[in-house]
């Protein structure tokens, strides 16, 4: 009873990064994971980010409304996955950027509610070519996140500044 207590009150840190994926391309997502920590950035990727005993529901519910971005490893098999169209309904209701990362398959091939976002295509690529477009879409994902912390802290400091360097009021000498 008292474990229960103590995990509903702990919070987990929110990711910066939300990894769909269909478990046939584990070892593709978790690649990706590992070259975006690496930029220290942080990736939810279920089977990485979920602790046993932990209601996976509400923790995949609470990363979905908190995450920056969604990006979706789309594959064959992720594109058939409920749980994957389930996770893209949920971004889309709570307004999340939709990255789609296209893994052995098309552009044509992505479902109808899909094919309006712009995808970054993998098919046919090299490796060279393949680092080179996750090097920039991290770099993105980078400059969103500490360009956002810059600006917080700009406007704090701004602040904090303000105060110290307002004209103090003039004193007016009595004779």
């Amino acid at each position: 009873m008292l474990i229960v207590y103590l995990r509903n009150f702990r919070k987990p840190h929110m990711s910066d990064i939300f990894i769909s994926h269909s478990h046939h391309d584990s070892q593709i997502a978790t690649g990706l994971k590992k070259y975006c920590e690496k930029a220290k950035l942080s990736v939810f990727l279920d089977e990485h980010s979920i602790d046993p005993g932990e209601d996976w529901q509400c923790r995949l519910h609470q990363e979905l409304k908190e995450c920056d971005a969604f990006w979706l490893l789309a594959s064959k098999e992720a594109c058939e996955s409920r749980a994957v169209t389930r996770e893209i309904a949920i971004a889309e209701h709570n307004e999340k950027e939709i990255i789609i990362i296209l893994w052995n398959m098309s552009p044509e091939q992505l479902p109808s509610e899909l094919k309006h976002i712009q995808a970054l295509v993998l098919q046919n690529k090299t490796q060279a070519e393949i680092n080179q477009i996750f090097e920039n879409l991290i770099k993105k994902a980078v400059r969103r996140k500490f360009g956002q912390k810059i600006a917080f802290w700009s406007i704090i400091c701004l602040g904090i500044a303000g105060l110290f360097l307002s004209p103090e009021p003039a004193v007016e000498e009595k004779d």
